[in-house]
């Protein structure tokens, strides 16, 4: 009689098979890992890099929602990276908000079960419609908001009903501004090196142009010889957190003294007025620290008002305290010989 052992030839199978679902799920379920920058300014490109596993022929779905806008694209996975870029050019157009991003991956079917289809479900209108019937409108009549439609894909995406996964990003898009920490109201030898730095929320190699130029200069006559000084340059945007910095130099010598107003502009023409500094001919004055003494304060003893005694208590003397005795028991005594009388 041979042992019986088909209970377990079933359960090396099913282990078996179960080995090969979980390998087949570490090579294609991990979800895009990527890595953006949270703000950034219009005019700037939105750079999107990460890694996605399973080799997805069809590609990764980018999908971006934000104020007033959507837009789906496709890219492809080199190994198992991928970079998405939004141009400068499109940031430029788009409105400053929130953005969402969704980068969703096909899975194991190798299809996208979640596209965009226009004239649908009229003419006009743009909607999100997915492998097993389910839509919503994203352009047209009756679209949701930007917020919105990031929410109803992720839960599209969500359903047990199709297989893709997702990953989840966002952006916050902004005017391009450019500010000036250290200058202003300083007052400054001729011939000193200035210094001038700040910082941008502009990406990092963005060129900003600087000027310093005299307050004093403006049109004259032509027989009349104006006196100008100032410098003009250009810098390139340095990393920074939480934003980007920039510096510049210029050394004053041979300038004339008087008011310089400096200014830093980007060549989309965002740009700071840092006020105005002095240079002087001579050695620039020490400020004349006064300082004040500090007042002593007095404080006055306390005045001890003056305490009326307390009148003593009268204590009675041990003669009249038996005195009181004796009539007492004198009274005690009449009484009772009253009543024998009786």
């Amino acid at each position: 009689m041979k042992p019986n052992t088909s209970g377990r030839r079933g359960v090396s199978s099913a282990w078996r098979h179960f080995t090969v679902l979980a390998v087949a799920c570490m090579v294609i379920i991990l979800p895009c890992a990527a890595e953006t920058v949270s703000n950034v300014a219009k005019g700037d490109p939105y750079v999107l890099t990460g890694v996605a596993t399973g080799n997805p022929q069809p590609g990764l779905a980018v999908w971006t929602f934000g104020p007033n806008y959507w837009k789906y694209d496709v890219v492809q996975t080199e190994g198992s990276s991928f970079t998405y870029t939004l141009p400068g050019g499109e940031t430029s157009q788009m409105s400053v908000g929130m953005y969402q991003v969704i980068v969703q991956h096909p899975m194991g079917n190798g299809r996208l079960d979640a596209e965009p289809r226009t004239d649908y479900p009229g003419p006009g209108q743009v909607s999100v419609v997915s492998a097993d019937g389910t839509s919503f409108i994203i352009a047209g009549s009756g679209a949701l908001t930007g917020g919105q439609a990031a929410l109803a894909l992720v839960n599209m995406l969500s359903s047990p009903n199709i297989d893709d996964t997702y990953f989840q990003t966002s952006f916050m898009l902004e005017n391009a501004f450019v500010e000036v920490e250290n200058a202003g109201t300083g007052v400054y030898q001729v011939g000193s090196i200035l210094s001038f730095g700040g910082y941008t929320n502009m990406a990092v190699g963005n060129q900003l142009i600087y000027t310093v130029r005299s307050a004093e200069f403006g049109p004259t006559p032509k027989t009349v010889q104006a006196p100008y000084s100032g410098a003009t340059g250009s810098l390139i945007v340095q990393p920074g957190s939480p934003l980007n910095t920039w510096e510049f130099s210029i050394d004053t010598a041979g300038w004339n003294p008087g008011y310089y107003i400096v200014e830093v502009e980007s060549p989309r023409n965002q740009r700071t007025f840092s006020g105005t500094i002095q240079l002087t001919e001579g050695p620039v004055p020490t400020p004349t620290v006064i300082v004040v003494p500090t007042p002593t304060i007095i404080t006055p003893a306390p005045t001890l008002l003056p305490t009326t005694p307390a009148s003593p208590v009268p204590t009675e003397s041990p003669a009249g305290v038996l005195a009181v005795v004796a009539a007492f028991g004198l009274g005690c005594l009449l009484a009772r010989s009253g009543n024998r009388v009786e």
